[in-house]
């Protein structure tokens, strides 16, 4: 089964259409499957780097007043508990990796399995932070937001450490209610935008994959990688407006349609680029390198197949073959000037396109050039692969 978390915060069922005769089997199937999940859920969250996992045993020697500590009181099954668990991951790395690792601990205790322990700090709901500053035991209750940045400026105010959250480049642009329209509805740029809401853990367990999405677009001046606050008070009429009734729901908008279409395929960055390459005629990868398809034109493909290992009559041959398509109108630049290249250098012209080719290669995979750079030698190295192809054998 599938949930998806929706603008009330309640997890909601995807609906499955079933004959009767299939009823009682989904029923046995989906209790299944709920016992299965509840059991995982009863286990306790994966270990956080940087976040210690308190009990019973150890609790009282980290609360001990040596240091700062801040504590998130926890439940396996708590769906709160599980949107905070990344800020908090992300919280415990930054501050192992500060200069206030030995005298700031972040910590949480699962206080439904240790109820002795939530008793004694008075847990009444899930997820309850508090905060024990150095030299005292007792604890202050957090009451600020849940985000990395609130958690870090808390600490830095209550220690005194200059804590900072590092910067972290994206290439996702954000929109809001005062530029939303103007962004999907530029008619230059296909627009794909993802509705959230920054308490929602589906959004933050996609957004590695989104930013990997951006990344990929990045140079594509017509496609934008988009994400709106779907949640904030300015931007809830938008999000009624387009049907967004769950997070995180995505809307493509084309620049030659602007009346929007969902995105329900899977949430992976390589399932997302192929839906944009397909939606607006882009070749690439993830991760940004353009495809093997890329400036390959059938007919140009067909002149030069067997072109390396050829005689020179053959060569001359294929290259006024590529000068005739020119003079139709196919743009055959790459394919004329490799020709020529490899027949001016006479018996060492094979040579030429295998050293050059693996040449290219090596510089693609490098990627230490600029982008426009890289889309060029792949251009020129998914060209010279067709000089390198045999000819196919006549049907016989």
């Amino acid at each position: 089964f599938f949930f998806e978390t929706s603008i009330n915060h309640v997890a909601t069922w995807r609906p499955i259409d079933v004959t009767k005769a299939r009823i009682q089997d989904m029923r046995n199937q989906l209790l299944l499957l709920w016992l299965i999940w509840f059991a995982f859920c009863q286990e306790p969250d994966d270990k956080m780097k940087g976040v210690e996992e308190l009990d019973s045993k150890n609790i009282k020697h980290v609360i001990d007043g040596s240091k700062h500590v801040l504590v998130e009181y926890y439940a396996p099954w708590c769906g709160h508990c599980k949107s905070l668990a990344p800020e908090y991951a992300r919280l415990g790395e930054l501050i192992s990796v500060s200069e206030a690792k030995d005298s700031i601990a972040i910590a949480k205790v699962d206080a439904h399995e240790h109820r002795g322990i939530g008793s004694e700090y008075g847990i009444t709901g899930f997820p309850t932070i508090k905060f024990f500053p150095k030299g005292s035991t007792d604890p202050e209750e957090y009451g600020g937001g849940r985000n990395l940045e609130d958690f870090v400026s808390f600490l830095r105010e209550r220690t005194g450490f200059n804590l900072r959250v590092p910067m972290v480049p994206t290439f996702v642009t954000a929109l809001d209610a005062s530029n939303f329209e103007e962004a999907v509805h530029d008619p230059d740029r296909h627009v794909l935008v993802e509705f959230y809401a920054p308490w929602c853990s589906h959004c933050k367990r996609v957004a590695p994959e989104y930013e990997k999405v951006a990344q990929t677009f990045k140079n594509e001046p017509s496609v934008v990688i988009a994400k709106i606050d779907a949640d904030h008070p300015s931007a809830q009429e938008i999000a009624k407006r387009f049907g967004v009734d769950s997070f995180p729901t995505f809307k493509f908008f084309s620049k030659d349609d602007k009346k929007p279409k969902e995105y329900d395929g899977r949430r992976t960055a390589q399932d997302v680029v192929d839906f944009i390459n397909t939606n607006t005629g882009t070749q690439r990868l993830v991760g940004g390198l353009l495809n093997h398809e890329v400036a390959r034109i059938a007919e140009c493909d067909e002149a030069v197949a067997g072109f390396v290992g050829a005689g020179a009559s053959e060569k001359d041959f294929a290259l006024k073959k590529l000068k005739a398509m020119e003079a139709r109108g196919i743009d055959t630049a790459i394919y004329i000037k490799f020709a020529e290249k490899m027949i001016s250098k006479g018996d060492k012209g094979d040579e030429y396109a295998i050293t050059e080719q693996a040449r290219l290669q090596k510089l693609i995979r490098s990627k230490n050039s600029s982008p426009n750079k890289l889309d060029l030698f792949v251009r020129r190295r998914n060209v010279l692969v067709a000089f390198l192809l045999k000819r196919a054998s006549p049907d016989t």
